[in-house]
């Protein structure tokens, strides 16, 4: 059997970064444009853009996860706070997914990043635009997102979790049951010949 040809996408590096980076920047952007945000019965609202930006920065890494945040957040630019939140929680999210990989630590626990972004934008709230009204609602739908994050996060790490290495290995990403498969091939191919030369 032929590796190669049942390989699942064989892509470089820079170009599996960029297809996550368009994967999810551009719905971001979209659903900055059309304003599609779900209220939560209160003054909070369910953000996807944060999801996407979590699930992004997951996948891609520090640098993929400020470019989707940047492109997130051009809709609600003049926003401050929409604007540093996604940037910030692209970049956070990704240093602590590599982290996670790094140490084989429980990937959800990356989506933590984006909570110490709303920590910041909190911060910025407070001290600079005088804005502490908004606080109990910048609460509410962090926890809420946080929530979300995590449990996409649990699910991918339950069913897929190779693909948190997709955009971080070169080479093929092969899939482990044609390399098994592959492997028992081989042995049995060889088992009778070396069986001959011991006779």
């Amino acid at each position: 059997m032929d590796v190669q040809s049942d390989s699942i996408v064989d892509l470089d590096l820079p170009m599996r970064k960029l297809l996550v980076v368009a994967g999810f920047g551009i719905p971001a952007v979209l659903i900055g444009l059309l304003n599609l945000v779900f209220p939560t019965g209160g003054a909070a609202i369910l953000e996807p853009r944060d999801i996407l930006v979590t699930l992004g920065a997951v996948l891609g890494g520090p640098l993929v996860g400020a470019a989707i945040g940047f492109v997130a957040g051009i809709p609600a630019a003049p926003s401050l706070i929409e604007f540093t939140t996604f940037i910030a929680g692209g970049i956070l999210v990704g240093i602590a997914a590599e982290y996670c990989l790094l140490k084989k630590v429980w990937m959800p626990y990356a989506a933590l990043g984006m909570g110490i972004a709303y920590l910041l934008t909190a911060f910025l709230m407070v001290f600079f635009l005088s804005r502490e009204e908004d606080l109990p609602s910048l609460a509410f739908r962090s926890l809420f997102l946080l929530t979300i994050n995590i449990g996409i996060l649990a699910a991918l790490s339950f069913k897929a979790p190779g693909v948190f290495s997709w955009a971080r290995k070169p080479g093929l990403v092969s899939p482990p049951s044609i390399i098994t498969e592959c492997e028992t091939d081989h042995e049995e191919t060889n088992a009778p010949e070396q069986g001959t030369l011991a006779e």
